[in-house]
């Protein structure tokens, strides 16, 4: 149980700060997968990093790893690039990686953040919510009449706005999972399903860290090439 925090210090622990174009290029950009079910653990984690954050040239890397018994036999059939892990093995790597080389954990809200909390029980570790950076972006957008959208801070709303092309996906996440735990075995079912998954996954990261590099200026506004 994490203690709650009271009073102006507690305010200040809450208030989410913005990224930085330095954070952006360092970070390690996550996101579960899960049936969002109180108490149910994830089934898989994705991790975006740049490997060679300081050098003139990117070197993204993805790790994805299956925490999940049935998730990891069918993903052995599916032939991902996942790893194996526990949640303890691959949380205890990122925030290792976090602390060592002062990257921050970013996620698209904090469900993520609250995730990393229950499983490690630890709350204090470097962390930025993209959310705030992606909305204050789009208002400057707005002001500037660059774009005309409002609503719900969705991904894929941004998704949209910097021009980022995410394939139709034929299974939503939750019931994929549902799918592949009822079964006793493996079919080819279970494989579309979990490399579907696997996909979405990766777009959620991909989308994110492009959304995020819009947002701090990494990359030009959308429409105006380069």
């Amino acid at each position: 149980m994490i203690p709650s925090t009271g009073g102006r210090a507690g305010r200040r622990q809450r208030r989410q700060k913005r990224i930085k174009p330095r954070q952006a290029k360092r970070a390690l950009y996550v996101d579960f997968e899960s049936r969002k079910v109180e108490g149910e653990a994830p089934v898989l984690l994705g991790v975006l990093y740049d490997k060679a954050p300081e050098a003139s040239v990117s070197e993204w890397v993805l790790r994805q790893f299956v925490f999940d018994p049935a998730c990891a036999r069918v993903d052995a059939v599916a032939g991902s690039s996942c790893e194996s892990s526990s949640t303890d093995a691959a949380l205890t790597w990122l925030l290792s990686l976090s602390e060592s080389e002062r990257r921050h954990v970013v996620s698209w809200s904090r469900y993520d953040r609250k995730r990393i909390e229950q499983l490690t029980g630890r709350s204090a570790f470097r962390y930025r919510n993209a959310i705030p950076t992606a909305k204050r972006w789009r208002k400057q957008q707005r002001t500037a009449g660059t774009i005309d959208d409002g609503g719900p801070n969705e991904l894929e709303r941004y998704e949209r706005l910097v021009g980022y092309l995410r394939p139709s996906e034929r299974y939503g996440v939750g019931d994929a999972i549902a799918y592949i735990r009822g079964l006793a075995g493996v079919t080819a079912g279970a494989v579309d399903r979990w490399r579907c998954l696997v996909e979405h996954n990766r777009h959620d990261l991909l989308a994110m860290r492009e959304v995020i590099e819009h947002a701090v200026g990494l990359r030009p506004p959308p429409g105006a090439g380069g």
